[in-house]
């Protein structure tokens, strides 16, 4: 080992001369190595030595060298919200953007939506429901088209009691969609949270732009779920009755009270021949009209003969006879609102019945919400398809609900709520309370509905639309401490429940000649200001002036009056109606007389 020190020493002398630049040898050439070469060349001598020292049996722990760990990427959680699960609340101008080549969900009645437009109107409101089962933070990123001169336009975004500024910025066009800026919010609490976007300012008049979607991404957002509910609730039924049973029901009276007197909606009462009742203005916090439809065939019948047409016999004051043809085909009084500047949300309706083997009859009547008087409003007649004679027991009803397309009156997530209480009153004037609801309608989960019973019980109330899930019932429900009867249905009151704008019977003919006729007619009242016309001709015509081949007017008087046709066809029938109109409305005789000339 001692030699092998002496080596190095030795070598380490001649390398620093070969470093030297005066090294030189006469007559051959060397190639002169660098310091630092030769202290490598050392290093590795020493390296050997080391060896050596390992082969006499020294221990050298070899040094562990950590490896890198492989970095592992985080996942990213990501919902996209879509026009075709938002609401708008209000709707205002905005409206979505149907695609015809693409079928939609149920949720939408199959209409498929790209994307909203006319976003323009500050109160205008897009919101999305979200179910989040994780806490944490959201990052909220609208997808937008937004045009050069509504860049710097802001929006703010609310969720919950947290509420985000975010300006959004040019895309180059409407049609051109790109993630905006994003905002972010924390999920303290796991269930359903409510998103919303609104205008907070405009950079100029006009849209703000096209929302195609919003990205929700972040650790809150892992199994986070959309909430579905229909874009426009279903519509909610109920039937009426009476815990005894009473038969032979003549009239039918409901109060029915708004509660969510902040949205809109149509809550008539079902009868036998169709539909009684107002939708609710909530604009102008009043009941928007009256409506008193009777159904002649629906949209995909046949049309029947012309006499089993539903016909109005009356109509009350400053309504005119009309039709309708919708859903179906049939007859409604036409005028102004009777509820017109009566603030009020509460609304009562009567409606009265006689049966009849060819028709049956129906009168309208609504308790003016100033007077507290019955007020007439309609009489029609039905074509009683079966004949049989059945009054108004066990076939009254309501429904409450919404209308629009889904392109525009998407405000299923607001709850509607209307309450009821009446009474029904057999033929010997007996009255029972309405202490029976039974639920119906679609069953379908698309939307909330319930039914229930006020904490005091003495209404019922019916439920639609929400953010919400249905509450299962029992079929029937029933009042614990139903209403007395209202001082508007005793007494003279209910005489009000009887009134029409004239009253006249058709007696037989006086004289039927080859070519003429003189005519026969007790008029008991005939109203304030009366015009009386007579129709006739070969064919019946009904309530129906347009159908009516001749017409003319006669003067009234109370009692008997004895009208003459003249220049009639010889061994012809011949049809003939009489109309009254006057200050209190327009009333025609019950049944169309016919005779034949000799």
């Amino acid at each position: 080992m001692e030699k092998f020190k002496q080596f190095i020493r030795s070598m380490l002398r001649f390398f620093t001369m070969l470093n030297s630049p005066s090294f030189s040898i006469v007559g051959q050439n060397y190639i002169i190595l660098p310091l630092s070469v030769a202290i490598l060349m050392v290093g590795s001598l020493t390296l050997f030595a080391s060896c050596d020292k390992i082969n006499e049996g020294t221990i050298i722990e070899e040094e562990e060298i950590p490896e890198e760990e492989e970095e592992v990427p985080t996942e990213e959680f990501v919902l996209q919200l879509t026009p075709n699960e938002c609401f708008f609340d209000p709707a205002g101008t905005l409206t979505g953007v149907k695609d015809p080549t693409q079928t939609g969900t149920d949720y939408n009645r199959g209409t498929f939506l790209t994307h909203i437009t006319d976003w323009s109107v500050k109160s205008d409101t897009i919101l999305w429901g979200v179910e989040f089962k994780k806490t944490g933070q959201v990052s909220v990123i609208p997808v937008m088209g937004v045009i050069s001169s509504q860049a710097g336009s802001e929006i703010e975004v609310i969720m919950g009691d947290q509420k985000a500024t975010l300006v959004v910025t040019e895309t180059g066009s409407l049609s051109t969609f790109e993630s905006q800026e994003e905002v972010t919010f924390t999920i303290s609490q796991v269930g359903l949270h409510v998103l919303k976007f609104h205008i907070s300012n405009l950079a100029t008049s006009g849209m703000i732009g096209d929302l195609k979607a919003i990205d929700l991404k972040g650790e809150a957002v892992e199994e986070a779920e959309v909430y579905l509910r229909r874009w426009r609730p279903l519509a909610v039924h109920g039937k009426w009755r009476n815990s005894q049973n009473p038969q032979e029901i003549s009239i039918s009276v409901h109060e029915n009270t708004i509660i969510t007197t902040d949205i809109e909606m149509y809550q008539p009462i079902t009868t036998p021949f169709g539909y009684t009742g107002s939708n609710w203005d909530s604009k102008k916090q009043i009941f928007g009209g009256y409506n008193f439809s009777l159904w002649s065939y629906g949209a995909n019948d046949e049309v029947p003969p012309f006499y089993q047409e539903s016909h109005l016999i009356a109509v009350g004051e400053g309504l005119v006879l009309g039709t309708y043809g919708h859903e179906g085909t049939g007859v409604k009084p036409r005028g102004q609102n009777p509820y017109l500047n009566k603030k009020t949300n509460k609304q009562v309706i009567a409606v009265r019945m006689e049966p009849g083997t060819l028709y049956n009859t129906f009168w309208s009547y609504y308790l003016d919400p100033e007077t507290e008087h019955w007020k007439f409003y309609g009489c029609g007649r039905k074509y009683n398809k079966d004949a049989d004679i059945s009054y108004l027991e066990g076939r009254m009803g309501a429904f409450v609900e919404v209308p629009g397309a889904a392109t525009k009156k998407r405000n299923g997530h607001i709850i509607r709520e209307v309450q009821y209480r009446g009474w029904m009153m057999d033929v010997n004037e007996n009255w029972y309370p309405i202490d029976n609801m039974v639920h119906g309608g679609n069953d379908s989960q698309l939307s909330y509905k319930n039914w229930g019973v006020t904490d005091d019980g003495s209404k019922f109330y019916m439920q639609m639309g929400g953010l919400l899930s249905e509450v299962k019932q029992s079929a029937t429900l029933e009042l614990s401490n139903p209403s007395p009867l209202p001082n508007f249905l005793q007494g003279s009151y209910l005489d009000e429940l009887f009134a029409m704008p004239a009253q006249m019977e058709a007696l037989a003919p006086v004289s039927i000649s080859e070519n003429s006729v003189t005519l026969q007619f007790n008029i008991t009242d005939k109203g304030t200001n009366p015009q009386a016309h007579l129709f006739y001709g070969t064919s019946e015509g009904l309530t129906k002036q347009y159908e009516w081949d001749n017409e003319i007017s006669i003067d009234l008087t109370d009692g008997i009056n004895t009208p003459v046709l003249t220049d009639l066809n010889g061994a012809t029938e011949y049809y003939y109606q009489l109309r009254i109109t006057n200050d209190e409305g327009v009333t025609w005789l019950m049944d169309t007389q016919t005779l034949t000339t000799e």
